[in-house]
């Protein structure tokens, strides 16, 4: 992040140290309670379709601890969760008209062990599962949520090699700045020469 931030300085952007506000707990809550209800809509009608029931022969464990959880939810809780990303949407809003872009991680922390977020997890609920996947991928979550342009460049490198991520999201309808940023440090910090240890190529 440092490193980003002093190419940016160096190419004349002003860089200061502040973020939207939001209610972390709210904000969490209202998304399990919205992709609750995605889950137990696309179930009902895939279950449908295919003539098969939902249940733990069917689908994953964490998959039907979401599944039974939406099953106790209410338009009203809907409605309430809805009300929160509004606001949350909002207070994205409000930031975007005092500074051009956001610059976070693309991920809070480096990649995990194969299968640590693996819906066949039966030590995990519904709740466990949206924290640990939101704890690591909250800022892409946010560009979801508020539907702002948003970008994320591999810009740097793990001592074992792998790529670490720095997200940039700008105000609605300027991909075109995006672009523009983008282009300018892909040359001043180029990638395309990076290999990981375990690639395709080799």
């Amino acid at each position: 992040m440092e490193q980003v931030v002093s190419q940016c300085e160096e190419a004349g952007h002003e860089m200061v140290q502040v973020s939207p506000t939001f209610d972390y707990e709210e904000y969490l809550h209202a998304v399990c309670v919205a992709w609750a209800f995605g889950v137990h809509m696309g179930m009902d009608m895939f279950a449908s379709i295919m003539g098969r029931k939902v249940s733990e022969e069917t689908v994953e464990p964490v998959m039907l601890s979401f599944y039974e959880y939406s099953r106790r939810l209410t338009a009203v809780d809907m409605f309430m969760a809805e009300f929160a990303l509004n606001q949350f949407r909002r207070n994205f809003g409000e930031f975007f008209q005092q500074y051009d872009l956001l610059l976070t991680p693309t991920l809070n922390k480096l990649p995990e062990p194969h299968g640590k977020y693996s819906k066949m997890r039966k030590d995990l609920g519904y709740e466990e599962y949206m924290r640990l996947c939101e704890e690591t991928k909250v800022h892409t979550t946010a560009a979801n949520v508020t539907g702002q342009p948003a970008i994320t460049l591999p810009l740097g490198q793990s001592r074992s090699g792998l790529p670490i991520g720095i997200q940039f999201m700008a105000r609605f309808g300027e991909e075109d700045t995006l672009i523009r940023l983008s282009s300018s440090l892909e040359k001043e910090m180029p990638w395309h020469h990076r290999i990981p240890p375990i690639h395709a190529s080799r």
